[in-house]
């Protein structure tokens, strides 16, 4: 798990510190949250992940961005060395594609 202001600032944390909805809120203004292979730590996402390899026939994997109201920015400017299928499930954000 990670926190990050979108730029240059990267804290990996450890869970918990939240506990409760009201927690996240509060690091959520100082940054993004972010979890790796979230599959690993939910069993929703890993049923997720499991029904896509099997319709895909190949591994898929499922990581989360929580960015707080406001922020511009959710993560810094990175290339991806696999296919990533973007859902954005509230608010709004300008994603660039290069």
């Amino acid at each position: 798990l990670t926190l990050t202001d979108g730029e240059a600032f990267r804290c990996p944390i450890a869970l918990p510190p939240i506990a409760a909805a009201g927690e996240l809120l509060q690091v959520l203004e100082f940054g993004t949250v972010f979890i790796n292979t979230a599959s690993l730590h939910f069993r929703s996402l890993a049923e997720i992940c499991l029904s896509a390899s099997r319709a895909l026939c190949f591994p898929t994997n499922i990581n989360v961005y929580v960015t707080g109201r406001n922020r511009a920015t959710s993560t810094d400017v990175h290339t991806d060395n696999h296919d990533v299928l973007i859902l954005q499930t509230e608010g709004v954000k300008h994603w660039r594609a290069y």
